[in-house]
């Protein structure tokens, strides 16, 4: 452990940065990835990125109850501060730590990274505003007095009949993505549709792939949209422009299903335009392909909701109003239409991929909540899970 005369002098979250490992950075981007996105052109510019109102009101809004029952006293602290002088139960004082290190790198706390509890650290000052505004808002207490509770909800969930079912079950969903996946880009290339002048999809066409895949309009879209996310099927780029599989489709489609379905999975996880916008509101329609609001929130969320529902034991379930309590609970800060209108979303899409089935999830879920950034182990799990694929179909004469 250093001593204070030892550490470097910081004065600013660039400084923090600039004295960051390529490790510690690239995990401040994995877990903030809207500062990266363009690329910054130095650290300055990574830095005021992530100091912005918009970004650390994203990372407060995906922060535990626990997280923020650590932060807030912090920020109403003189700075520096010292987390040992938390009020704080013993048994604690280990995962206090862990709660302090992920704090420092998501960047809302900087300084010199912490060794200890005695590490002295700063808390960014828009996420002591942002903190303050949200505890007057809410009518909270704030700063809030007594020990620290690090202690969680428990997720309620029940057991499912033929348990053993729900994996053979999912990797039929899993294979069925891939295969109105691969549906729809032969579709389009026998017939490329015409892009709207506005960009996006016309109802007719729509209704077209609907027809095709034998599936309603919201899943049809559902369809195209995670298909243009993987970069299956894109506008072509020529005068008259028209929607047509991509040149990565052509080496796609030679892969195993297995090796299929990762990119399909992966692409959903990351996507962040609101298909939800896709069923008519208020008489108005927005356009698959078309301009959908893109949510910065969203695909952290979605994880967040299939992290919870991966807390039930294998074979048991929770139902959507639990999740969504769960969620609630667990991240004060998020809005609760945000909450609800997620769950419900991810729910339904994650069945479509074999995420999950009969509201569990399966072993392909869980290995991607666990290890989404690793294509090779999800073509792994799902290889396993996958159902064959028949080559051919021998009739008998005599049938």
């Amino acid at each position: 452990m250093s001593s204070a005369a030892d550490r470097p002098r910081i004065r600013s979250f660039a400084d923090d940065l600039r004295l960051r490992s390529a490790e510690d950075l690239a995990t401040l981007v994995r877990l903030r990835p809207d500062i990266a996105d363009p690329i910054p052109e130095d650290l300055a510019q990574l830095a005021a990125r992530a100091s912005s109102n918009s970004s650390i009101r994203l990372v407060l809004e995906g922060l535990s109850r626990a997280e923020l029952a650590v932060l807030a006293p912090l920020a109403t602290a003189t700075q520096p501060v010292a987390p040992q002088g938390l009020l704080i139960a013993e048994e604690y004082q280990q995962r206090l730590f862990v709660l302090i290190t992920r704090l420092w790198s998501l960047g809302v706390l900087w300084g010199v990274k912490p060794d200890g509890l005695e590490s002295k650290v700063y808390v960014a000052t828009v996420a002591r505003e942002l903190l303050k505004s949200h505890a007057e808002a809410s009518g909270r207490e704030y700063p809030p007095s007594g020990a620290i509770s690090l202690d969680e909800r428990a997720l309620k969930s029940v057991s499912l009949p033929f348990a053993k079912t729900l994996d053979g079950q999912a990797g039929q969903y899993a294979l069925a993505a891939v295969t109105t996946v691969t549906s729809l880009a032969e579709l389009w290339a026998n017939e490329p549709p015409k892009a709207l002048r506005a960009g996006g999809l016309a109802v007719k066409d729509l209704l077209a792939v609907a027809e095709a895949l034998g599936e309603d309009e919201l899943a049809a879209g559902f369809w195209t949209e995670l298909a243009a996310a993987a970069g299956l099927v894109a506008a072509d780029g020529e005068d008259t422009v028209r929607y047509a599989p991509t040149v990565s489709y052509d080496s796609w489609r030679l892969q195993p299903p297995a090796q299929q379905w990762p990119l399909l999975v992966r692409s959903w996880l990351a996507q962040r335009r609101d298909i939800s916008r896709l069923a008519v509101t208020a008489g108005e329609r927005a356009s698959v392909l078309g301009q959908l609001p893109v949510r910065d929130w969203l695909p952290e969320l979605r994880l967040a909701t299939l992290s919870v529902v991966a807390q039930a034991p294998v074979g048991e379930a929770a139902d959507l109003a639990e999740i969504e309590e769960h969620l609630a609970d667990r991240r004060p800060m998020t809005r609760r239409e945000r909450i609800t209108s997620t769950a419900a979303g991810t729910m339904r899409e994650a069945e479509m991929l074999g995420v999950s089935a009969r509201g569990s999830i399966s072993s392909l879920g869980r290995e991607l909540v666990a290890h989404a950034s690793d294509e090779g182990r999800l073509a792994a799990a799902a290889k396993d899970v996958l159902p064959p694929v028949t080559e051919e179909f021998v009739a008998q004469a005599d049938l």
